[in-house]
């Protein structure tokens, strides 16, 4: 599946902004229209059930009162899974001070594509690269308010735009074995096992998007578990009449 959301600002979690950001000026939203933050440009999901060949072909009495044949094995293993690509990100400066009228979003100085580095990305070197990115300057005193190094204008709105990286994306495989014992035609008891990310994939939903923090990069916060966090196994009873 493939889909494009564009908004000017939104919240994936329904309380505060992850990494969505914020508006960048209130007198012109169109500055901070982007990509949404639950925006995921591309989405590969999968269900399954399969009725595993285990058992063998036994008769029983109907309610009726004739004798029918049945399978009775009952073992069946099924799954879900579903594939993302990662939401956007905006990137943005820590140190502003909105009293004076410091702008939220910095400037980009960079190509700011993908960094390279020894290891894991956003784990073991940065997510993005920092050094991609300055802040939007101030005036030096009442009297100097000239440009900065690159040329960009003390205050004014920063050219780095809302959601325009991406984050890492995240895969979930859940796996479900069960085993239904039948007692008559209507009663029936059901085994189930279930692991949920089965694989331990590692589902990182948070980083450091303050390119002017020492850990500016760097993902910190994992997934829930049961929605694509730390693997879990569960076992279950069911009685069915």
């Amino acid at each position: 599946m493939y889909s494009k959301s564009l908004d000017v600002i939104s919240q994936s979690d329904g309380t505060v902004s992850t990494l969505g950001g914020a508006i960048e000026d209130a007198r012109n939203f169109n500055l901070s229209r982007g990509r949404s933050e639950f925006d995921r440009g591309h989405t590969v999901q999968a269900v399954f059930s399969y009725a595993l060949p285990v058992g063998r072909n036994e008769r029983f009495l109907s309610g009726s009162g004739k004798f029918a044949d049945a399978f009775i094995g009952g073992w069946r293993l099924a799954g879900t899974a579903i594939f993302q690509t990662g939401p956007p990100m905006t990137i943005e400066d820590s140190s502003i001070n909105a009293a004076i009228g410091q702008n939220l979003y910095p400037n980009r100085v960079g190509t700011a594509g993908p960094p390279t580095g020894n290891g894991r990305r956003g784990i073991d070197y940065p997510w993005f690269s920092p050094s991609d990115y300055a802040p939007v300057p101030g005036c030096i005193s009442r009297t100097n308010c000239s440009p900065d190094q690159y040329g960009f204008l003390p205050f004014a709105d920063g050219n780095s735009g809302r959601g325009v990286l991406d984050a890492p994306g995240t895969q979930n495989i859940n796996l479900t074995m069960l085993k239904n014992f039948r007692m008559s035609e209507r009663k029936s008891f059901q085994l189930r096992w279930e692991v949920f990310n089965v694989f331990n994939h590692p589902n990182f939903i948070l980083m450091n998007r303050n390119f002017n923090e020492t850990s500016a990069g760097y993902l910190s916060s994992v997934a829930d578990s049961g929605q694509g966090g730390p693997r879990i196994m569960q076992f279950a009873l069911k009685y069915l009449f």
